[in-house]
């Protein structure tokens, strides 16, 4: 395989993976209208009878707004995960023999000179992300300057340039990004049904028994009503309590 076909084989995988998510979220949002659809089918007439699905076009909206969020601050935030710091200029020997050498590697590559990072780490590594081929960023770690010289530099920083260079920087990105998403989603959602007998209450229309009802009344904890009220601004659980910054979206 060729460079050419290692670019249009990950152009592809890019929009599979972009295209499989939005299914995924328009699958789950229309799996919920399924089920309201269902919980509200004897409701008597004059009262919500879910019908359009919403909750479809919704999830479908909010993948949506990841993928473009993440196409454009996906980089800065695996940068921020990994506790990356801008390299400054006019640093240390081993700092400027970076600059250097990602300088020659770049134009031997033909790509954009990469904006570059260092993680105070021991352990040896580097990596590139982003998702414009234009405008790449390129982390170290402190540990991979100190071990390592020149030419075996040069070896790493060509490496990386590769995957500038062959479109996969963008493929990679793009799975850690839609990755964190997931987990942090389901993060939220299991905090949320941890709650479960607060959230559905039992509630519901009893078919059997609705005919012997004078009038249709909603169940005291509606799921939508729960769920609107777990993800309500509020307290958080002491036992769920995080720390820390955040990277701004």
């Amino acid at each position: 395989m060729n460079l050419f076909e290692q670019q249009a084989a990950n152009r592809r995988k890019s929009r599979w993976l972009v295209l499989v998510f939005l299914l995924f979220f328009a699958w789950l949002g229309l799996g919920g209208d399924y089920l309201l659809w269902q919980y509200t089918l004897d409701a008597p007439r004059g009262e919500y009878r879910h019908v359009f699905p919403w909750a479809g076009v919704v999830l479908a909206l909010i993948a949506t707004g990841l993928v473009a969020n993440i196409r454009r601050t996906g980089a800065k935030k695996v940068l921020w995960s990994t506790g990356a710091r801008p390299l400054e200029a006019g640093g240390t020997d081993e700092e400027r023999r970076l600059e250097n050498v990602v300088e020659e590697m770049a134009i031997a590559a033909g790509v954009p000179r990469p904006s570059l990072y260092l993680i105070d780490d021991p352990d040896p590594n580097a990596f590139v992300t982003g998702t414009d081929p234009l405008k790449p960023h390129l982390a170290v770690t402190t540990g991979l300057l100190t071990l390592l010289d020149r030419d075996e530099l040069q070896g790493v920083i060509a490496h990386e340039m590769g995957h500038v260079k062959n479109l996969d920087m963008e493929l990679m990105t793009l799975v850690a990004g839609l990755a964190g998403a997931i987990a942090l989603i389901a993060d939220g959602l299991g905090r949320v049904f941890r709650h479960g007998p607060r959230l559905v209450g039992g509630g519901g229309w009893r078919r059997g028994r609705q005919k012997e009802r004078q009038g249709w009344q909603p169940a005291p904890h509606h799921p939508a009503r729960g769920l609107a009220g777990e993800l309500a601004p509020g307290p958080l659980d002491q036992p769920d309590a995080r720390h820390g910054d955040q990277p701004e979206a």
